[in-house]
């Protein structure tokens, strides 16, 4: 069961032909990354942190691109102002913009040579079990055609060569590479014709609810239904002291249509507001804006589960799922790195979040970080035999036993779990080479903590080749991560 009826999700087959209707493109990316002109006249520009952010995204015409040497294997899809020679590094080429005009046509080429996925993060080939395959069917037409005479069909994905035509049930958000096969999305039906009037019931019956704004969509059997108060807290090291996760999540829920207040969290070391972070182009909807948080700089998950030290060993260890453990809470379990608050009792923040709807916790990042570095494991794991993903053993202990200590408070908060961010490149860029690595921390944890009740567990990928962390606070991801992250919280 979802946790929020409402979604800031794409959907592509529901915007389709309508040229005001327009999303941002996926996951704070920007328009260049569209690779069909048709879907190219559905976004706008959501790199929000520069100056192509929020502007209508326009198609290259047929048979050329916006490269400078304008032939057809540049991007087909750029923002209107670059192409224009009116912003960032853009010269002006009025000339290669295609047209974004209606069409009658109720099929649009959403990607050639490309698979349909429900969404930037859908794995699935079969968009998570909801289509329907059909072998033998050769022409692309026929295969439109089927879909036309369902219901519920959003597009299509054929292949002549495989001879499979997929009936897409839920709508179709992006698209992948895959060579011989082409993903149609299908405009919606035209409203019905007004009904010859009738004589007025006795109960007037409810308003019609206004429409939606564009990407955003309704989820059936939501716990969270839009328009009434939501209370949340974000539990965290210094992700949520450095960065705007928090305050992303605060506005995005705003402006979904969630009437959001948080009373202060009263804790020693809780935050309203980052403490350092660097400054994004939409902080202003935020700065006036009250978010509460912990967190805690270099802490792992342990320091949020216990209420004391007691149970420290006269070495400054405690035993946690069969491991030796530090009782320091700094970076690498170094007390010179210790913070104003060198402890918290996880009782007094349970009883300080137990009017929350909602908690998000993401206060094991360190946790692996620790056991794969010689120095730290020395020191945090008192040079155990442990690794990376032994060490999710740990991490799930510690989740475990502050989610149990929150419910013992109120079983009806919701827990979010937040996955861990990527390891970094070249400063700025995502690693690829350790992926594998985080993706499967990420999977052990969601999976160690899936029979807690009410508990989620918000997961992610960030674009491997997009600029996704900040030089200001290094290995910390930026406004577009931020962005990434508050998407993850919404959608878990």
């Amino acid at each position: 069961m979802p946790v929020f009826s409402r979604l800031g999700a794409l959907a592509l087959a529901a915007v389709a032909g309508s040229t005001n209707a327009r999303v941002p493109v996926p996951r704070g990316l920007g328009c260049n990354v569209v690779v069909d002109r048709a879907s190219c006249c559905m976004f706008t520009d959501a790199r929000m942190d520069t100056p192509y952010g929020g502007q209508d995204c326009v198609p290259a015409k047929e048979n050329v691109s916006f490269s400078t040497t304008g032939g057809a294997d540049g991007p087909v899809c750029e923002p209107s102002c670059w192409a224009s020679g009116r912003c960032g590094d853009g010269v002006n080429q009025s000339g290669r913009i295609g047209s974004c005009n209606a069409s009658s046509d109720p099929w649009f080429l959403l990607g050639a040579d490309r698979a349909c996925r429900t969404d930037f993060d859908d794995r699935t080939v079969n968009g998570h079990g909801t289509v329907i395959t059909l072998a033998g069917v050769s022409d692309a037409a026929q295969c439109r055609l089927t879909c036309a005479r369902s219901s519920v069909c959003s597009g299509v994905e054929h292949s002549p060569g495989a001879k499979t035509c997929e009936i897409w049930t839920r709508p179709i958000g992006f698209t992948v590479e895959a060579p011989g096969y082409h993903c149609w999305g299908r405009a919606p039906r035209p409203a019905a014709g007004p009904s010859p009037p009738t004589p007025a019931p006795a109960v007037q019956p409810a308003p019609t609810p206004a429409p939606l704004p564009p990407g955003v969509v309704e989820q059936s059997g939501a716990q969270i239904p839009v328009g009434g108060d939501v209370r949340f807290y974000a539990v965290g090291t210094s992700n949520a002291a450095w960065q705007t996760w928090p305050d992303q999540l605060h506005v995005m829920l705003r402006q979904l249509g969630y009437s959001v207040g948080m009373e202060p969290l009263a804790v020693p070391g809780a935050l309203t507001q980052p403490s350092k972070a660097q400054v994004c182009a939409n902080a202003g909807a935020w700065g006036s804006l009250s978010t509460p948080r912990m967190g805690m700089i270099g802490w792992s998950s342990w320091g949020f589960a216990y209420d004391s030290k007691a149970d420290c060993d006269a070495e400054g260890y405690r035993q946690i799922a069969g491991y030796p453990v530090s009782c320091t809470n700094a970076w690498a379990c170094n007390p010179k790195w210790q913070g104003q608050y060198p402890s918290l009792n996880a009782t007094a923040l349970a009883v300080g979040v137990r009017n929350a709807s909602f908690v998000v916790l993401s206060s094991w990042i360190n946790d692996a970080k620790a056991a794969r570095q010689a120095g730290p494991r020395e020191v945090c794991y008192k040079d155990a035999d442990i690794d990376a993903l032994r060490s999710t053993n740990v991490t799930a202990a510690n989740l475990k036993r502050l989610i149990r200590k929150i419910h013992a408070q109120n079983p009806h908060v919701k827990i979010v779990v937040l996955a861990r961010y990527a390891d970094t490149r070249q400063i700025v860029y995502p690693s690829e080479r350790t992926l594998p690595l985080v993706r499967a921390l990420n999977e052990a944890v969601k999976s160690k903590i899936q029979g807690e009740p009410n508990t989620y567990f918000a997961d992610f990928d960030f674009p491997l080749n997009e600029n996704m962390f900040q030089t200001l606070s290094k290995v910390h991801p930026n406004c577009r991560g931020d962005k990434v992250m508050a998407t993850s919280v919404i959608e878990a």
